[in-house]
Order: C-alpha cells, then sequence, then structure tokens
C-alpha cells in the first residue's frame, strides 16, 4: 500500500459579507489524487443551531497511504455558515468539484455566488 505521510492542513473559513468570525459546518476531504471517490476526512461540524461553533481558521493532520512523498493533494467539501437570521451562506459548494495545490500553496474551495465566501487551505507533508 505505500508509505504513510502525515498531512497538516491549515483550514480558514471566510465569510466576507458578513461581520465576525464565521459558524462553519459540513465537511473537507483530502484526496492523495485526482479521484474524488476516494479521499480521507478532514474537517467535519455538525450543524448544531447557536451552539454551532465560531470558527475563522483550525488545523487538522491526516495521516494518508501513498507510493511516494506527496507533490499535489486535492481537496474538496461542502461548508454552509451558520446564520440565525437569513439563509446561511454556502462558503465551499463541493458541486464545483476538487481543487488542488503544492504543498505551501494556498488552495481555494470556492463558495456559493459571493465571491467573498470561501474556505483556504495550506498544507505540508511530514
Amino acid at each position: 500500500m505505500g508509505e504513510s505521510y502525515k498531512i497538516n492542513c491549515e483550514i480558514k473559513f471566510v465569510n466576507g459579507g458578513e461581520p465576525g468570525d464565521p459558524e462553519p459546518y459540513g465537511h473537507i476531504m483530502l484526496h492523495p489524487q485526482n479521484v474524488q471517490s476516494y479521499g480521507y476526512s478532514l474537517w467535519k461540524q455538525e450543524l448544531d443551531g447557536n451552539s454551532t461553533p465560531t470558527v475563522a481558521s483550525t488545523t487538522a493532520t491526516v495521516t494518508i497511504q501513498a507510493d511516494s512523498r506527496p507533490e499535489r493533494l486535492y481537496f474538496s467539501g461542502t461548508v454552509k455558515e451558520y446564520d440565525l437570521l437569513s439563509q446561511h451562506d454556502l462558503l465551499a459548494d463541493g458541486s464545483k468539484g476538487m481543487s488542488s495545490g503544492l504543498a505551501g500553496e494556498e488552495i481555494k474551495l470556492l463558495g456559493g455566488e459571493s465571491k467573498d465566501d470561501y474556505v483556504t487551505i495550506k498544507w505540508s507533508v511530514e
């Protein structure tokens, strides 16, 4: 199956149209290859109404199996932002497919209609 590699990720949630930090919920997947059906769960948060945590950024670590040290990784997911009084904003739209990048690059998962709503990921490998 190959070697084990520890992938460290910094995830930022951006909801540009609103003041304060977002209350994100949903999931983000890490894919070692350009195959959306195969991946590792990187981040997950259930919708919990008013108790959905306020999070501007977080870190996540996952150990993957690969034949060689990863040079490019792929990410996908659906992340929404909880709003008490209005429609929940879409920070990452899973129907837009995967985004990829090299270690240290800022990778952007695009959200809904607003260009100010998105998720960024930077990763490194050990």
